[in-house]
């Protein structure tokens, strides 16, 4: 049975899958993704929001060359949120949520409902904001492969 992780937009496909299929999964690790009861409270964030600080954070990740998403898609991503729906009562497996130490405080809070209502252990990857896996690969690497060794903290 798979482990599904998902980062960001993709964490919340990884919670659909999990909902949808909740029997036939090993673990689930959600990266700086939305607990699904509060997307709307995301999607109007993201509107909000979206020109300024994606501004900052897309220049930077394209001056490094880890980044390329265009203005259009974020749009598409803030669209598919703010329609997001699934019931993760049902999944009853081991779940990882991981967020960055410097990540927004409106996803900081998304990271402590889903570790609060899934029963999940939480990680803080440091110096690390939305893109931990990215920012600081070595941690995020090793605290996913613990997780999925089992060691659940």
């Amino acid at each position: 049975m798979p482990h599904i992780v998902g980062t960001s937009l993709g964490g919340m496909i990884a919670e659909s899958d999990a909902a949808k299929y909740p029997l036939h999964l090993n673990s689930l690790t959600i990266v700086n993704s939305v607990y699904p009861e509060r997307t709307r409270m995301m999607s109007i964030f993201l509107f909000l929001k979206t020109a300024r600080i994606y501004k900052e954070e897309r220049l930077r990740y394209l001056r490094e060359g880890k980044y390329s998403a265009d203005r259009n898609e974020m749009l598409k991503m803030r669209s598919a949120i703010g329609g997001f729906e699934a019931d993760l009562s049902n999944v009853s497996v081991p779940v990882l949520v991981i967020s960055g130490s410097n990540e927004l405080k409106i996803m900081q809070s998304q990271s402590d409902t889903l570790e609060r209502n899934l029963g999940a252990q939480r990680v803080i990857i440091p110096q690390s904001k939305h893109h931990p896996n990215l920012e600081n690969p070595e941690a995020f690497n090793k605290t996913l492969e613990d997780f999925l060794r089992g060691e659940h903290g």
